[in-house]
Parts: C-alpha cells; sequence; structure tokens
C-alpha cells in the first residue's frame, strides 16, 4: 500500500511540473526478496513505529551494511523522517548496486521532489514532528506546531503507539 500511494504521489507531483512535459512515474517493480529483519523493519515503518524500526534497522545496518535491502529501507525512515537529502543518499546507492530497481528510483525522485519543494523554507522541529514553511508564514509555525503535538497526543492515548 505504501508504494501505491508513494507512485500515486509521485505521479502527482510530476503532473504538477509546469514546462516538463507532465508524465507519470514509473509503476513500482516488485519488492525484492527481504531478509526477515528487513521484512519486520518494513512492517514497522508502514505502522510508524519509528522507535522500533529504527531498533531494527540499526541491526540490519551493523549486519549488512551495503546492502541494497539495507540503503532501501534507510531511505525510507529518512523520507518518512523528512530528511530528503539522506533519503536521495541512500535511493541512489540502491540503484548504483541495482541500476534495475525501478522502485528505488521512483523513490529517490520522490525524495529529491520533496527536498525541492522545500528549497527557501525554514524548519521547527517538534517532539515528533518536523514542519517546513515560507518565510512569511513564520508566525504560523508555533501554532502548527502545538496542533500537530496536541493530535499527536491524542492519537497516542486512543491508539497506545508511538
Amino acid at each position: 500500500m505504501r508504494r501505491a500511494a508513494l507512485a500515486l504521489f509521485a505521479a502527482l507531483l510530476s503532473l504538477g511540473r509546469a514546462g516538463d512535459g507532465a508524465r507519470a512515474a514509473p509503476a513500482p517493480a516488485t519488492a525484492p526478496e527481504l531478509t526477515e529483519t528487513a521484512r519486520r523493519v518494513d512492517i514497522l515503518l508502514n505502522a510508524w513505529q519509528f522507535k522500533e524500526a529504527d531498533t531494527e534497522l540499526g541491526a540490519l545496518k551493523k549486519a549488512a551494511p551495503n546492502a541494497p535491502e539495507t540503503h532501501y529501507l534507510d531511505g525510507y525512515r529518512k523520507f518518512l523522517g523528512g530528511d530528503y537529502d539522506g533519503a536521495v543518499r541512500a535511493f541512489a546507492a540502491v540503484t548504483s548496486a541495482q541500476p534495475g530497481d525501478t522502485e528505488a528510483k521512483s523513490f529517490g525522485d520522490l525524495a529529491a521532489a520533496a527536498r525541492d519543494a522545500i528549497k527557501g523554507f525554514q524548519e521547527v522541529r517538534s517532539a515528533h514532528a518536523v514542519i517546513y514553511f515560507a518565510p512569511e508564514d513564520a508566525v504560523l509555525a508555533p501554532y502548527a506546531r502545538d496542533t500537530i503535538e496536541a493530535a499527536y497526543a491524542a492519537l497516542h492515548a486512543d491508539l497506545g503507539f508511538e
């Protein structure tokens, strides 16, 4: 589902680029076979269970630091955390090792588009979010941060996870 959502988002991004000859993103490739640890990391990331995913990803980085699946999951984690430059680098490592991996290329392109979309923006970080905003909207940033944290607290209380 994550792959379909990100592919749709990438397609929508490509449609919105002016003068770029709107073209859809390539369909993601079938996911390669993952090790059990990588599969757990993927499941945890999809469930937004970042603390647990980070622990498992750390173990994967120690066990297989140069494996394409390690770079792929590291890129996905960085993308979800708002580290778009880091995500671009991680997905580039995957496509360097596996040039035919169209899914990693699509995610790398999406991360690059996200990075480029926030160029010139300022950021404010809360305990659970990164908020990017245009300089002229700086007065709204504290309200956005407080609202996101209040929503997080309510969801945490209702769903019981971080």
